[in-house]
């Protein structure tokens, strides 16, 4: 028989996407307010180049950064995170109500990477408040893994590798923690 568990801890990130004239630095800054946390590492800019989904409302040469916020977080945090990347959404419209950058939470977890959203599908679990969770990718034997479902810019090595060193950060602050 199982018994309640509480798991271990994550890594909070914020995956934002934008026009590459753009500067995120005021962003940045926004997103340590709302986490009052600090930013601990940056990507490198992704090419976002892999749908033009965003294009009508952002325009084209789209990139994507990723913000990993400073310490370790529990796992009940996206809900919270997912809100607050909203009304920053919403805070950098232009003038005609268009996003200037798409910002979307997620978790690095001992285990997997994922991802929050407004919109449901088959594979997503609901978790209140109108956010919906999506495990990415899973770490097994290594490696970052992806399903059928993992957007394909998550599937590029680059940002696999990316997140597997945050992955190894949280590894070694948990076991940093046990001694």
């Amino acid at each position: 028989m199982s018994h309640p568990r509480k798991p271990s801890p994550c890594k909070l990130f914020f995956t934002v996407i934008f026009p590459r004239m753009v500067n995120p630095e005021s962003l940045r800054r926004d997103l340590v307010g709302v986490t009052r946390r600090e930013v601990e590492s940056t990507s490198p800019l992704f090419p976002f180049d892999v749908t033009d989904y965003y294009a009508r409302e952002m325009g084209h040469d789209l990139v994507r950064i990723f913000y990993v916020m400073k310490g370790t977080f529990e796992r009940d945090c996206l809900v919270e995170a997912k809100k607050n990347a909203y009304s920053l959404e919403r805070k950098y419209q232009d003038g005609e109500g268009r996003r200037v950058f798409n910002i979307d939470p997620g978790l690095v977890t001992l285990e997997n990477v994922v991802l929050s959203t407004f919109k449901n599908y088959y594979h997503r679990i609901y978790l209140g408040e109108g956010v919906y969770a999506e495990v990415t990718l899973a770490y097994i034997k290594g490696e970052m893994r992806e399903f059928e479902w993992t957007y394909p810019d998550y599937r590029r090595d680059e940002m696999k590798e990316f997140l597997l060193s945050v992955r190894e950060g949280l590894y070694q602050e948990i076991r940093g923690r046990k001694r």
